[in-house]
Formats: C-alpha cells, sequence, structure tokens
C-alpha cells in the first residue's frame, strides 16, 4: 500500500511540474520555434520525474512520458496536438482523452508490442524504458530500436542468455550502429543477423559473412578474433557446426565494443538515424 506522506508529496511534485510544463505549452505555441521545442521536452523530463514517486498504477506514466519526450525529439505527430494531449494526460492521470495522438499510438504499440514478449505489462514498460534509454545513449531512434529489441528477446529466450546479457549485448549492437553512423536500415539488418543466430543456435557462414558482414565493417575478422582462431580456422568451425551462438554472442560483443573503442557511459551522437 501506498504510504499516504509520501503519495502526498509525489503528487505535489507532480502538480507542480505540471503547471511548469502547462506554461512551457503556453509559450511553445506563442512562439513556435527550437528553442521553446527544447524547453517543452525539458518541461516533460520536469513531468516525468513528478511521477517516478508514485508507485501502483500510476508508476508507469513516467515511462510513458519519458517515451514521448524521445518521440517528440524524433519528429512523430503534430507538435501541437502532441503537446495538447501530454497536458491532457496529466490531468486526466492515465486518461490520454478521445484522440490518441501519433506520438501516442506509437508508445502504446511499443507496449502492447513488449506485452506480447512478456507476457505482463509490468515487464513491458520495463522493456519500454529500456529502449528510451538506449535510443538516448546510441543516437538510434525508439522507432527503429523498439521492433529489432523486441525480436532480439523473442530470439533470445531459452537460449540461457539472461536479460542483463540480452540488453547488454543489443545495447553495444546498437553503439556500433551509431558510432559507424550506419542508417537505420541497415543498423536493423544487423539486429536481424544476430536474430537468426539466436534463433538457429549455431552461427552460420550465411548470417555470418552474408547478412552481418555486409552490414557491420569487419564483421568477420571481429569474430575471429574472439573466437581466438584464424578466419579459416573460423569458417571450418562454421561448417562443421562448431560456433555455438550463446557461446560465441557475448564473445563478438566483447570484442567489437574493444575493436570501435565503445564506452558504454558515452552517449553518440548519430546524424542517420
Amino acid at each position: 500500500q501506498l504510504d499516504t506522506l509520501h503519495y502526498r508529496r509525489a503528487m505535489e511534485r507532480f502538480k507542480a511540474s505540471l503547471s511548469n510544463t502547462t506554461r512551457e505549452f503556453k509559450q511553445f505555441n506563442d512562439k513556435m520555434n527550437v528553442a521553446s521545442t527544447s524547453r517543452f521536452t525539458q518541461g516533460l523530463k520536469s513531468l516525468q520525474s513528478g511521477f517516478i514517486g508514485i508507485q501502483g498504477p500510476l508508476g508507469g506514466i513516467s515511462t510513458r512520458i519519458s517515451a514521448f519526450s524521445s518521440l517528440m525529439n524524433s519528429g512523430v505527430g503534430a507538435v501541437g496536438a502532441f503537446a495538447a494531449g501530454v497536458v491532457v494526460a496529466g490531468y486526466g492521470i492515465y486518461k490520454f482523452g478521445q484522440q490518441m495522438l501519433q506520438a501516442g499510438v506509437a508508445t502504446q504499440k511499443f507496449i502492447q508490442m513488449f506485452q506480447a514478449v512478456t507476457g505482463k505489462v509490468a515487464e513491458s514498460e520495463a522493456s519500454l524504458r529500456k529502449v528510451t534509454q538506449i535510443a538516448r545513449l546510441t543516437g538510434q531512434t525508439i522507432e527503429s530500436l523498439a521492433p529489432s529489441f523486441a525480436r532480439f528477446n523473442i530470439a533470445a529466450k531459452d537460449t540461457g542468455l539472461s536479460g542483463k546479457e540480452i540488453t547488454r549485448e543489443f545495447t553495444v549492437l546498437a553503439q556500433a550502429a551509431g558510432k559507424l553512423q550506419l542508417p537505420a536500415e541497415q543498423s536493423e539488418g544487423i539486429f536481424r543477423a544476430l536474430e537468426q543466430m539466436l534463433s538457429k543456435g549455431t552461427v552460420q557462414a550465411e548470417e555470418l559473412r552474408g547478412q552481418l558482414g555486409d552490414r557491420l565493417p569487419g564483421a568477420f575478422n571481429i569474430a575471429a578474433r574472439a573466437m581466438g582462431v584464424t578466419t579459416q580456422e573460423l569458417n571450418k568451425m562454421m561448417k562443421a557446426g562448431e560456433v555455438i551462438t550463446v557461446d560465441f554472442l557475448p564473445k563478438f560483443i566483447s570484442e567489437l565494443q574493444k575493436t570501435l573503442n565503445i564506452d558504454p557511459s558515452k552517449p553518440i551522437k548519430n546524424y542517420t538515424a
């Protein structure tokens, strides 16, 4: 049960944040420029923080507002309508009204997609939160990452990889794509190649040399170094079905991170996403 005092204070923070957000929305409508957009986005972040202290049925709205903020920056939906919808969401407390906005529709679609994977609302909210964080860290968009993250989790299910390992591997792949300034469709191709490896259970030349190698420069050499063998030896191992994906993937991800000098703590600016 909610602690009454804790709940009251959290709601007071939310009301104060909502007041600031509403004011920034009005200023945005008045000026309609980049600076106003930035201030409104900051208002969303403040609004999000106001919900963090609230548990129970209202807790998930922090995740949704966070995703809304990222979708706002990526240009999903009409800006004015989106902003109005967020204000309505705050006053309605988790009810977004009759006119679902494009950003709201996208967020709800992702929630439902992750729920189909996890089977639980709380876990789907957590998955959306992870994708939002990965998007901000890697310079990718939520729209491009969410479907790939869902498929990646499905492919990795029952492989023995932990949720933490799956998220780490996906994040490093997204960071690599961002650092190499790969377009969204090329990044998606990288994820699909790894998804197929996970689904098949073994690494085959078709995915490693073809699908992955065509999209991620140097992938085959990175794979050989990760396994501690030459490229010729790696070819023989793949033909014999000796490269098991769950053993290969963590080694490949670590070598990729080392090769591209990826710092997990530093955000990457992607100009092509």
